[in-house]
């Protein structure tokens, strides 16, 4: 099974797939070209977006993805909705995607807010740090292999190494929370990601759109 996670956004989509069977993380962000002048250059970007992800993300297997809703309460945020859309809709007609679903915007920051007050953090780095700690430990107690995608290349023609984004972060926390729900997560798992950040445990729902 693959769970596939995406923080929609123009400034930088962030998305991972978490492959259960190959024991797989990739993580992937797109930052479109240009800017939302206009409706079509939105339509456009938004397009651009879903088509990089959907060639990034390997979907031949039975997948399940959530994604986070818009905050619309400006002009301005809600041409997050068009985005929403066209990448929902881009893979809502892929086949071996079986289960859709989308979570509240506020999800996220609530999580984390009592852990980012003790350590001192915004909730942006808080997720990047909430994040790393459990991908260190599915790379080191799960033996996953974890791939952090870069277009740029190193002479040998080898990714070149970069830090996770912070909306690659959110996408993880939000692919954790479905496997959670999808109880795809031991015991121990579940155990080791609590003390991480022991609002993980708390009660949420998810919209199926599909």
């Amino acid at each position: 099974m693959i769970y596939l996670g995406i923080d929609p956004s123009f400034t930088k989509t962030g998305a991972v797939y978490i492959d259960t069977e190959e024991r797989t993380i990739k993580f992937v962000c797109v930052s479109p070209p240009g800017s939302n002048v206009n409706y079509k250059m939105m339509i456009n970007r938004s397009a651009f977006i879903s088509i990089e992800l959907i060639e990034h993300l390997c979907l031949n297997k039975d997948t399940k993805l959530v994604i986070e809703e818009p905050l619309v309460r400006s002009l301005k945020a809600s041409t997050l909705g068009i985005l929403s859309a066209t990448t929902a809709w881009a893979f809502v007609s892929i086949a071996s995607v079986k289960e859709m679903y989308s979570i509240n915007p506020s999800y996220v920051n609530s999580l984390h807010t009592v852990l980012a007050k003790q350590l001192n953090l915004g909730k942006k780095q808080t997720s990047k740090y909430v994040a790393g700690e459990i991908v260190k430990y599915f790379e080191e107690s799960k033996g996953y292999k974890v791939i952090v995608h870069n277009d740029k290349k190193l002479r040998d023609g080898t990714m070149k190494k970069r830090v996770l984004s912070h909306d690659e972060a959110e996408a993880f926390i939000l692919a954790l929370t479905l496997m959670r729900l999808d109880n795809s997560l031991s015991t121990e798992d579940l155990g080791a990601i609590y003390t991480i950040n022991p609002k993980f445990a708390r009660v949420v729902s998810l919209n199926r759109f599909k």
